[in-house]
């Protein structure tokens, strides 16, 4: 009998504590763009185009951060340089990216995407 009721009391706990172990929704906040390139370019262009449709899909404002010069390294550097929660977005060709990352060896982001064929 003390068993059961032991039981019991644990999934009473367990079902009482469940929000509080979901995870959080993401995004939360709004989500800053980084575009490494003048406003108007065609870098921002497309930036502009395409946050429309991720704002929709996130359910949160994107709020794009043109920081152009320096051969795209000043934009770069400040996305490298933001806090790893998950939130700094970059946009940007992969060519200078990676030169931007091997002419600086400190530099601390991953160049990911794929090519298209």
């Amino acid at each position: 009998m003390a068993v059961i009721f032991a039981r019991i009391v644990l999934s009473v706990c367990a079902v009482a504590f469940i929000p509080a172990l979901q995870a959080q929704t993401y995004p939360a906040k709004p989500v800053p763009l980084v575009v490494p390139f003048a406003p108007g370019g065609s870098t921002d262009v497309i930036a502009r185009v395409v946050t429309q449709k991720m704002a929709e899909g996130f359910g949160q404002q994107i709020v794009i951060d043109n920081r152009p010069g320096a051969a795209s390294s000043l934009g770069t550097e400040a996305a490298a340089r933001a806090a790893p929660d998950g939130y700094m977005l970059l946009m940007g060709d992969r060519f200078r990216h990676a030169a931007y990352r091997q002419s600086r060896m400190h530099a601390e982001f991953v160049v990911s995407g794929r090519t298209s064929a």
